[in-house]
């Protein structure tokens, strides 16, 4: 009994548009259900490649910084402008001794 209701619902003309209709619908959803989940995938991994190469930087800087011939000092990291701040810098001399540069 129940079976043949199901055939006949089934062969109907309607049913089947509403079948086309549903697995349609359901297409539609699962492909904007992993076009989500792609997006998701490559936003992980554009954030993994944003943090190695912050990563890198820094490991670059410190490895300029432990090759360099002079230690770089706080004074030339603001950018010295004059001779006296390089001087300063390099030799260590008191910037008492060269009072016509005001930013040392």
């Amino acid at each position: 009994m129940i079976g043949s209701l199901v055939a006949t619902f089934a062969g109907s003309a309607w049913a089947q548009a509403a079948l086309r209709y549903c697995v349609t619908a359901l297409a539609i959803l699962l492909f904007l259900l992993a076009l989500r989940r792609s997006g998701e995938r490559s936003g992980r991994l554009a954030e993994r490649l944003e943090t190695t190469e912050k990563a890198n930087g820094v490991q670059r800087q410190m490895l300029e910084t432990a090759t360099s011939p002079f230690p770089i000092t706080r004074s030339e990291r603001r950018g010295n402008c004059c001779i006296a701040g390089g001087i300063q810098t390099w030799m260590l001399i008191s910037p008492l001794r060269f009072p016509s540069c005001a930013h040392v």
